[in-house]
């Protein structure tokens, strides 16, 4: 568990330092304030990440693998994503939002393992 949340908390740190300073870049700023600005898209997709990271291994360890957990722990990190916009129906939508896009993959995935698609 411990090694799938720092693996994700990593990747999401390196995705939001890139999205961070693709944003910084189309504005004029200062130095310091890109700094700021990529600094602050870095930690929020890291602890989005992590937080889907720990939450899926936790489900994992508790019930087995399952697609349930994968769709929980993207509602875990929509949440807490939509939770910046300092609103309940932020962090509902967030949560709604990211356990689809889980729930999509889940079953893409699995259609395509069992040969439907191939």
């Amino acid at each position: 568990m411990i090694a799938g949340t720092v693996q994700y908390g990593g990747v999401g740190v390196g995705a939001g330092g890139v999205i961070g300073a693709v944003s910084a870049g189309m504005n004029p700023m200062t130095p310091a304030a890109a700094k700021g600005v990529v600094f602050q898209h870095a930690v929020m997709l890291g602890g989005c990440a992590a937080v889907f990271g720990a939450t899926e291994g936790m489900l994992d360890g508790m019930f087995g693998p399952s697609l349930k957990n994968k769709v929980a722990a993207g509602a875990a990190s929509g949440a807490l994503l939509g939770l910046k916009s300092k609103s309940l129906s932020g962090a509902a939508f967030g949560a709604g939002m990211f356990a689809m896009l889980q729930f999509s993959w889940g079953i893409g995935k699995e259609s395509y393992d069992d040969g439907f698609f191939r």
